[in-house]
């Protein structure tokens, strides 16, 4: 799985079982928590994955990320396609 994709899933698992995920927010620090990978590519993915519309930012003492509806149908279709749900 690229690191966009892992990055978009990590958050995906922490919200998926919020009644709703997408006003769910995500602190960095437990992000980095699940991450594979160093801080900077992280950053560079959640950024990526902003600019594609797939999650929101938003900065008050800490960024705080959500998940948006087209970030969950497209990690959806991902875990289906390869059998990952």
């Amino acid at each position: 799985m690229e690191t966009k994709i892992e990055t978009l899933y990590n958050i995906y698992s922490i919200v998926k079982s919020n009644p709703n995920p997408t006003k769910s927010f995500v602190p960095t620090s437990e992000l980095i928590l699940h991450q594979n990978c160093p801080w900077d590519e992280v950053v560079k993915n959640l950024n990526e994955l902003r600019s594609e519309g797939y999650i929101n930012m938003n900065q008050l003492s800490t960024v705080l990320i959500s998940i948006t509806e087209k970030g969950l149908l497209y990690i959806h279709k991902y875990l289906s396609v390869y059998g990952m749900s």
